[in-house]
């Protein structure tokens, strides 16, 4: 049930980086997570078209077509589809645990359905144990087994938005009875303590490593806050005023915020002299950073007055961070030109609609200091203008 305490060491790799496959997914698309065979078939695939292509391309020309075949086909909504499909048909036998347990389940075993009727088990007694699960082992070296409960847990809510083939729905694009339980699952979450071990997961993980429990932790309230969840803002905002005294949850988000200024330097630097082609790890760094305003825009959302001031500023703590001042400061120097606007990838275009998105919510309601920090602003001013 709890695990091995002398596996910790087995795995050490999970402490830089190495725990999973690069995601084949947008990030910002909300899209399911998997998984190491969809990379395994990309590298394979990719290796024998460059090999086949090779003598009759200059070496710019391969790289360039691998580049859009690889996106092409990581990205596929078929693909990515196809795969979430086979992850909900499997979440699905937990939702039902309670047909397939107890007196139900001996009835359904009699009936030929399975099910032993040994004990009566439901979906939310499963979702506690996952919960203790990863609340036990957070700091262990070996990640994947509390990787692989984030999964399962955000793939309930997912497939609540999704259709059976597996594509996703916005939920406000949902039937009314379809939306409720879509909010009642989040609440759910909120309640059980799935929104508080993603929250101790990313204030505990380092920030800015591709499929680490932090990240998962960061994807986990992407969904549950999804639609600005009152239940998730509430926790967040209770977390940070009167639990994480060192300011770790916002110091990680910081940090994955000062990567982000870091990487569009980087570009502007590779683009200077003319359009570049970005790299797939370059895209993957935009993604991120999407991600993160993303988060922090839905915890504003709805004018939750009391989370748009704390992202600004942490009055009882003796080292205050300002998201939205970093905020506004990435706007500028990722629009610091009009021309930079015109070359911009659709990853780079994301970005800049998620900073407007973020910042719009901090100042609706309106909030006054918020409103107050970006009118004087000179980066944020010198962004929106272009």
């Amino acid at each position: 049930e709890e695990g091995d305490d002398d596996d910790d060491d087995e795995n050490a790799d999970n402490e830089n980086g190495d725990t999973n496959d690069v995601k084949v997914h947008h990030k910002n698309s909300g899209s399911f997570s998997n998984t190491a065979s969809v990379s395994s078939i990309t590298h394979q695939f990719t290796s024998f078209v460059g090999s086949f292509v090779q003598s009759n391309k200059p070496h710019g020309d391969v790289q360039m077509l691998l580049h859009y075949f690889t996106d092409a086909l990581v990205y596929s909504p078929k693909l990515v589809n196809k795969l979430k499909s086979r992850q909900f048909e499997f979440v699905k036998i937990l939702e039902d645990a309670s047909l397939n347990t107890g007196a139900q389940g001996v009835k359904n075993h009699v009936n030929g359905a399975g099910g032993d009727g040994s004990a009566d088990i439901t979906w939310y007694m499963l979702v506690s144990r996952m919960v203790q699960y990863v609340d036990n082992h957070n700091h262990d070296r070996d990640e994947t087994t509390c990787l692989s409960v984030f999964k399962v847990l955000r793939s309930h809510l997912v497939r609540a938005r999704s259709k059976p083939d597996g594509t996703e729905l916005d939920m406000w694009g949902l039937e009314e009875a379809a939306l409720a339980s879509y909010v009642e699952k989040q609440n759910s979450f909120v309640k059980l303590g799935v929104a508080r071990i993603a929250i101790k997961a990313i204030a505990t993980h380092a920030a800015n490593i591709e499929g680490n429990l932090a990240d998962e932790g960061i994807e986990m309230l992407l969904e549950i806050g999804n639609g600005g969840n009152a239940a998730l803002q509430q926790i967040v905002e209770d977390h940070i005023a009167y639990h994480d005294r060192d300011n770790k949850f916002l110091n990680h988000m910081r940090v994955r915020m000062n990567t982000s200024i870091e990487q569009i330097r980087i570009r502007k630097e590779h683009t200077s002299q003319g359009y570049v082609m970005m790299s797939p790890d370059g895209r993957i760094g935009y993604e991120n950073a999407v991600q993160t305003m993303t988060l922090l825009q839905r915890l504003c959302e709805g004018h939750n007055i009391e989370c748009q001031n704390i992202l600004r500023d942490q009055p009882t703590h003796s080292s205050p961070i300002n998201l939205v001042e970093l905020g506004a400061v990435t706007l500028g120097i990722l629009c610091d030109t009009t021309h930079a606007l015109k070359e911009m990838e659709d990853c780079e275009l994301n970005l800049a609609i998620a900073l407007l998105e973020f910042l719009t919510e901090t100042i609706q309601g309106p909030c006054p200091r918020n409103q107050e920090l970006l009118s004087g602003h000179d980066d944020f001013i010198a962004g929106v203008d272009k």
